[in-house]
């Protein structure tokens, strides 16, 4: 089963932080935002609800997509279905990009890296990028999974298996400042959730940078 499979089916709440108060430091309510894996749209939706209106979003999941009309009407024709790597956008079309709970289910380093250049090939200089995820933990719970995913061989500690047979991937912090090494941070901030998966301690970090 892949990852968007198991979204599709995915019916609770994603609980993940979203930095909204910082956002609207550093992001003007008339600025166009998209949002790369917007789930069911609930940060869109809320964004909307803070008063900004160029609002786009995708998302590799039929069912994330379906409940999201559903559930959030006025997104109706802002949240779309796209599955390729390439963003299906132009050149520095954007002032601004959201990217929570994304990196984490994307547990290969090279197509993060891939993804991350289509950020910035989409991103206006000087555009703002909000990224939020999931860090490595130190809990028993959490170490067991890295390690058992380890012994089978792999060399990319912080990846786990999970019951709902797919992978996620949690990243040290120093990763995360390497793969966003073409910005320069403006505002960050760790802290721990329970998560909406299994109801697990989970370790989550919330990053806003400024593309150079």
């Amino acid at each position: 089963m892949k990852n968007l499979d198991v979204w599709g089916t995915f019916e609770k709440e994603f609980n993940q932080p979203v930095p909204y108060e910082q956002i609207e430091k550093y992001v003007a309510k008339n600025a166009r935002i998209l949002e790369v894996g917007c789930g069911y749209g609930r940060v869109l939706n809320r964004l909307m609800n803070l008063g900004y209106v160029d609002l786009t979003g995708i998302d590799a999941s039929v069912g994330m997509i379906a409940r999201g009309k559903k559930q959030f009407p006025k997104l109706q024709d802002k949240i779309s279905l796209h599955q390729t790597e390439a963003l299906p956008f132009e050149n520095e079309n954007f002032d601004a990009v959201i990217l929570v709970g994304v990196l984490t289910c994307v547990v290969d380093k090279t197509k993060q890296e891939k993804l991350l250049a289509e950020i910035k090939r989409v991103l206006k200089p000087k555009g703002i990028l909000c990224v939020g995820d999931f860090i490595i933990a130190d809990d028993e719970h959490n170490q067991n999974r890295y390690k058992a995913y380890m012994a089978k061989g792999r060399d990319d500690f912080g990846v786990f298996e999970c019951t709902m047979d797919t992978r996620f991937r949690h990243h040290s912090v120093e990763y995360l400042t390497k793969l966003l090494k073409d910005f320069d941070i403006v505002w960050q901030e760790e802290q721990e959730i329970i998560s909406a998966l299994n109801g697990a301690v989970d370790k989550v970090i919330s990053i806003i940078v400024r593309f150079r």
